[in-house]
């Protein structure tokens, strides 16, 4: 079941009306096979693409969906467990060249997401009965368990419609 109002911030919508399906771990799971199949096919040539100046690479927009990933799923592990304590926002802009991604191999990176997007299954397939309606403040806005797994499989999908219309 989607989120419902209240359960995300507006700014959020976007990235959780891009997921189809009615489940957030089946649409993780969709995601991670349809994204290490694409992944894979980007010519090593394009890996260290920029379309304009100041954009980033395809390798740091994956390890950027791979940032986001983790600090998504610390928040639903801390406010499934009942941790209520008021969460603050990321500067997902400086985490990018804080990775220090252009030395990394395009295959380290796939291998990278593969465990990450395995942990993040898990998590939220053990995750406690009644915990994904659980909320609390993160980033100034409450968000629900339920809408940060959505949240987390929306923003892949907006990165990987990004990757296919403007760089390959």
């Amino acid at each position: 079941m989607k989120p419902q109002e209240g359960d995300f911030s507006e700014y959020y919508r976007y990235y959780i009306d891009l997921v189809e399906h009615d489940n957030h771990i089946a649409a993780m799971k969709d995601n991670r096979d349809r994204v290490v199949k694409f992944l894979k096919s980007i010519p090593e040539e394009k890996q260290g693409f920029r379309y304009a100046e100041g954009k980033w690479t395809p390798a740091e927009i994956v390890v950027h969906i791979l940032d986001a990933e983790r600090v998504f799923a610390y928040r639903a592990l801390r406010i499934s467990r009942g941790d209520e304590t008021e969460l603050p926002g990321y500067d997902h802009d400086a985490y990018v060249p804080a990775a220090q991604v252009g030395d990394r191999k395009w295959k380290s990176i796939i291998k990278e997401y593969e465990a990450v997007r395995k942990a993040t299954i898990s998590l939220f397939k053990y995750l406690p009965d009644g915990s994904l309606d659980k909320g609390a403040i993160c980033s100034g806005s409450r968000q629900t368990v339920r809408a940060i797994g959505y949240m987390i499989a929306g923003h892949e999908l907006h990165h990987m419609r990004v990757l296919k219309q403007k760089y390959l």
